[in-house]
């Protein structure tokens, strides 16, 4: 009887030490996955943190990106209107420099008008002196 129980605890002994031995592996096993499990936490609060940042980044991109479509719209409205006024001025400018070969000319044959009215004016004086001095000398 007393082998059958040393037999026995040691059976027992045997299975408890067995158990002991699968519990460490379990615990081992356990706690490598809690610390895969802490890793992988890790990395996703690091990549929501960084969708979060890109996420803003494209928010301020998306934002510069109107602002510079609205700058555009305003710089060729801008454009738009300085062609229309340079337009305007080279017409202006035109018709300027038309008028002025107008008033050239003009001017030209008002002085032409004027040598020859002098000359008129120089024979026509030089008519009465002579006439003067015929009637002076009929006299």
């Amino acid at each position: 009887n007393t082998d059958r129980r040393n037999t026995d605890i040691e059976f027992a002994t045997e299975i408890g030490q067995g158990l002991l031995l699968e519990v460490r592996k379990m615990q081992a096993l356990l706690q490598e996955k809690e610390e895969k499990l802490r890793t992988l936490e890790n990395q996703k609060a690091d990549l929501e943190r960084a969708a979060e940042a890109m996420a803003k980044q494209m928010r301020q991109r998306e934002e510069n990106e109107e602002k510079l479509k609205e700058e555009t719209w305003n710089l060729e409205l801008a454009k738009q209107e300085l062609t229309i006024s340079v337009t305007e001025l080279q017409q202006n400018l035109s018709k300027a420099n038309v008028e002025q070969t107008k008033l050239g000319k003009q001017v030209n044959t008002l002085r032409t008008e004027i040598e020859q009215l002098r000359d008129r004016e120089e024979k026509l004086t030089h008519t009465i002196d002579t006439m003067k001095q015929r009637h002076e000398q009929d006299m």
